[in-house]
């Protein structure tokens, strides 16, 4: 068992992490090998987001005060909580995935921008690109007119050069 100053420093992360991050995700492992778990972990980790577990207990006391507190009933069982303090659709994309190839990672529920997200709506945020894409796709829309405009006009100059072309040749 884990004495009082283990526990208070424990809940003191949690609650940093959880004033910290733009999601939240909670998901069961139950199941999962430590090396699976490991795997997933640093996976995670590259995408800028932390996997920790925590007595459910304790994650229900750190998570009043925060937006994780819209969770508290689903800490049961054991599972791991997802904290993503920068690019969150790039790490649900992560935890996804290593979902659907590993049945026993069952997301469970998430708080994204204040509100509460259950495992279907958690699913569809994840198709949504990433960042980097989303704004070069934007990018794309936005010139998109100004390229036809252009084509456009160079098409009616030409057209122009040709009839003046042709106008002078009858003339001659």
């Amino acid at each position: 068992m884990a004495t009082k100053s283990a526990k208070v420093f424990s809940i003191a992360q949690f609650k940093s992490k959880a004033s910290k991050s733009k999601l939240t995700v909670i998901a069961e492992y139950k199941g999962l090998s430590v090396k699976k778990l490991t795997a997933l972990r640093r996976e995670l980790k590259n995408s800028g987001a932390e996997f920790s577990i925590y007595k459910n207990t304790m994650a229900r006391i750190a998570s009043e005060g925060t937006e994780s507190n819209l969770l508290a009933k689903d800490f049961k069982g054991a599972v791991g909580v997802l904290f993503v303090e920068s690019n969150p659709i790039g790490a649900l994309k992560t935890l996804v995935n290593y979902s659907k190839e590993n049945n026993l990672l069952l997301i469970k529920s998430g708080v994204f921008e204040g509100q509460r997200l259950d495992t279907n709506a958690l699913v569809a945020l994840s198709t949504i690109p990433d960042r980097p894409v989303l704004l070069s796709q934007i990018a794309g829309l936005l010139s998109s007119p100004l390229v036809n405009v252009t084509r456009g006009l160079h098409q009616v100059i030409q057209k122009l050069a040709y009839g003046l072309n042709e106008y002078s040749k009858t003339k001659q």
